[in-house]
């Protein structure tokens, strides 16, 4: 005989923790939002300063492209955040995105030094092309935990909320390490 999987009990929550939760959830998303304009400015910045310098079509497909992959990814990790901590599929995603940003940082190091010897690009070039697909990947991370939110977060139950602000790290820029550190006060 088949046993039927166990449903969990939703939480019972007071209305005070619910604000306070909402708060908290409210902070951090607004905090992200900041720094995520912040470093989508930056390499603005740098696509203005060196106009002129640069192909802007290759600028628009590197940073188009970029910022399609990431809408996706990002929408991924949004619905990856609602499951346990531990939870297998989750610890393998995260291994997985860890290391494409890692393969993302060699490839965008190392070319500057292929592209200057093979197709005789200059600096000023490459670092707009640079700043065009990093451009792309912060308004794509953007874009999508704009988008997961307002298509996902108020259709979730109390549990679900309070296990997504358990994941969401304070900040993009700072590692999740860092910032749990500093909840807890050390």
């Amino acid at each position: 005989m088949m046993q039927e999987p166990r449903q969990e009990e939703p939480e019972v929550v007071d209305p005070a923790t619910i604000r306070a939760r909402e708060r908290s959830y409210v902070v951090r998303r607004v905090q992200r939002a900041v720094e995520y304009l912040l470093l989508i400015a930056l390499h603005l910045f740098f696509l203005l300063a060196f106009a002129g310098n640069y192909n802007v079509l290759v600028a628009l497909l590197l940073g188009g492209s970029t910022l399609t992959l990431n809408v996706r990814l990002t929408l991924m990790r949004e619905n990856r955040r609602l499951l346990p901590s531990r939870h297998r599929e989750r610890l393998r995603a995260d291994a997985f995105e860890a290391v494409l940003f890692l393969i993302l940082v060699v490839v965008l190091s190392a070319g500057s030094v292929l592209l200057s010897s093979l197709m005789h690009i200059d600096q000023r070039e490459y670092t707009t092309y640079v700043a065009s697909t990093l451009a792309g990947l912060f308004l794509g991370g953007l874009l999508g935990e704009l988008l997961w939110h307002r298509r996902v977060y108020r259709t979730l139950p109390l549990d679900r909320r309070a296990r997504l602000l358990e994941h969401l790290p304070r900040s993009v820029i700072l590692p999740y390490a860092v910032t749990r550190r500093w909840r807890r006060g050390v």
